[in-house]
């Protein structure tokens, strides 16, 4: 179970942070249980951006959160029903698998979209 917090990482200050989710802003009024739900499952944290991204099954997206502000900062749109995600090995994309496709596909955070799928 979710205590309804996000707990993260300040590799800055060397802290172990807390952030009361239901304080998280969305300027696109996007940001529903959905999110909270995931938090629980697949997710990737850029350590030295303090930026979380979150995969969004049902709506086929990945959420990007900066936690230590409290923003939804983007949406990432990709292939039907994202369930795992990871970082390559540049840090500059991520690997995202798909249920239904069975699919990983590549998106470029430089980018901002999918660029690839194998």
């Amino acid at each position: 179970m979710h205590d309804g917090y996000l707990y993260y990482t300040d590799h800055r200050e060397g802290t172990l942070k807390r952030f009361l989710l239901e304080n998280i802003e969305d300027p696109f009024g996007e940001l529903h249980e959905e999110l909270i739900a995931y938090l629980n499952g697949a997710r990737a944290i850029d350590v030295f951006n303090n930026t979380l991204y979150v995969v969004q099954e049902e709506s086929n997206r990945i959420a990007v959160i900066h936690p230590q502000i409290g923003k939804v900062a983007r949406y990432f749109r990709v292939n039907e029903r994202p369930v795992g995600i990871a970082f390559s090995p540049s840090g500059e994309s991520l690997y995202v698998s798909h249920r239904e496709s069975k699919d990983i596909a590549l998106v470029s955070l430089n980018l901002g979209r999918q660029t690839h799928s194998v």
